[in-house]
């Protein structure tokens, strides 16, 4: 079975002429990394697929660039990661 992370955040303003957005992503806590750039799409909200990623633990940031630079990354947006731990579990034994 297939694993689509769906990300998704409203567009800039059109004033702020953005050439393409940044995909930061972070792995089972690791840093903070560029992972792509993607042209914007005209409309009111930007989306992005990624496909089968590895399972564990992702967080994703995205960030505008124009002509003049990048600028400020978002706030973080998770994906859900493993289940946590497992309780201790018991065992009963039972004689019929």
């Amino acid at each position: 079975m297939a694993t689509t992370h769906r990300i998704k955040w409203p567009s800039n303003p059109a004033a702020e002429n953005v050439t393409a957005y940044q995909i930061w992503n972070s792995f089972n806590g690791g840093p903070i990394a560029l992972f792509q750039e993607v042209a914007p799409i005209a409309g009111a909200e930007q989306t992005f697929d990624r496909v089968d990623p590895t399972p564990g633990a992702w967080v994703y940031k995205i960030a505008a660039r124009n002509a003049v630079g990048v600028g400020e990354v978002s706030e973080p947006t998770a994906a859900p990661g493993v289940p946590s731990k497992v309780g201790q579990p018991t065992l009963e034994v039972i004689t019929t």
